[in-house]
């Protein structure tokens, strides 16, 4: 283990063993200048130790950054393993509905006119699995206008794998009423 690391940890554990309730509740508890402030020694290098590093939100906007920056600051690549990551992350039904708030629907949709077949591949791929059993995030595609890029995808793209996904994309977008369809 590193130094640093290791230095966090045993940070963390004196902050733990100090903020305890069996060492509040101890009058005999040795502590500093007399007084206890539970966010006195505590930093974030010790928060990002204790709770695993940065955010799913955090990893998606650097997931989308690395998406639509320039391809001679990030490769295709990187770009792909940069959709790879995003399109894992929005697996997860609250990280989809997070999509909107931390302002990453624009940028996906755009990304289906990208004039790379793979980026709009991963783009409709991402928009499919985003949409699916997901009626909000259904309805945020639809704001965006992502339906119509999409079905020009479907119906017009020379490649077929963005073809499929568009296709799969659309389909999962279908919006279900509640009561419709016996669920």
């Amino acid at each position: 283990m590193a130094d640093g690391t290791q230095s966090s940890l045993n940070g963390l554990l004196k902050w733990g063993i100090e903020n305890s309730a069996a060492t509040r509740d101890d009058p005999n508890a040795p502590t500093e200048n007399g007084s206890r402030d539970p966010t006195r020694g505590l930093d974030s290098k010790m928060l990002a130790e204790l709770l695993g590093g940065p955010s799913d939100a955090d990893r998606m906007r650097e997931a989308m950054s690395a998406i639509v920056a320039p391809v001679d600051q990030i490769d295709l690549d990187n770009k792909m393993i940069a959709w790879d990551n995003f399109e894992q992350l929005i697996e997860n039904l609250d990280n989809a509905n997070n999509m909107e708030p931390l302002g990453l629907w624009a940028p996906l949709v755009q990304q289906l006119e990208n004039s790379e077949p793979e980026m709009r591949r991963m783009a409709a791929w991402c928009c499919s699995t985003a949409v699916q059993n997901n009626i909000k995030s259904q309805e945020k595609m639809l704001a965006v206008g992502g339906i119509p890029k999409l079905a020009g995808l479907a119906t017009g793209d020379e490649n077929a794998a963005v073809k499929k996904k568009a296709i799969s994309a659309l389909s999962s977008a279908c919006l279900e009423e509640e009561g419709v369809g016996g669920g």
